[in-house]
């Protein structure tokens, strides 16, 4: 992602659409033009910070599920004792 953010950060769809999958000569050039001519390029264009979280409620509609965490537990794929 920091990868795209940086090769692609002067890129609109306008420039040069993205290919569409088994077209290998659009795909070929659209690869050229974004790692070795840097056409789109921009070192300062990814964050240093990580994404901020945000809260559930404003991705899931309606009241958020209770969610609990058991630090007790062991992990699902460890050995269960008889």
């Amino acid at each position: 992602v920091r990868a795209e953010a940086v090769f692609l950060a002067k890129w609109k769809p306008g420039d040069f659409p993205t290919p569409e999958a088994g077209d290998t000569g659009k795909i070929r050039k659209f690869i050229t033009l974004k790692y070795r001519d840097k056409k789109w390029y921009s070192r300062g264009a990814a964050p240093d910070d990580p994404p901020h979280p945000e809260p559930i409620s404003k991705i899931l509609p309606g009241e958020a599920p209770k969610i609990v965490v058991n630090r007790t537990a062991p992990p699902h794929d460890a050995p269960h004792k008889a």
